[in-house]
């Protein structure tokens, strides 16, 4: 069976697919992507529309 996982974090989103068989977890892919969704959130606690915007894209939820 194949499970996928997302972490979306303050700096980064990423992404591990694997697999688990008779032999224990085999990790299919793993990706990172620097999205830095936090960037300005001390100041106004909450999350900018460009920090956003790059995490979707990062996530494949909107195009570039």
């Amino acid at each position: 069976m194949r499970y996928a996982a997302i972490d979306i974090g303050t700096n980064s989103c990423r992404l591990l697919i694997a697999e688990l068989g008779e032999d224990g977890l085999k990790i299919l892919h793993r990706d990172m992507q620097t999205t830095r969704i936090g960037q300005g959130t001390a100041a106004s606690k909450m999350l900018s529309p460009d920090a956003v915007r790059r995490t979707w894209i990062a996530c494949g939820i909107l195009k570039p």
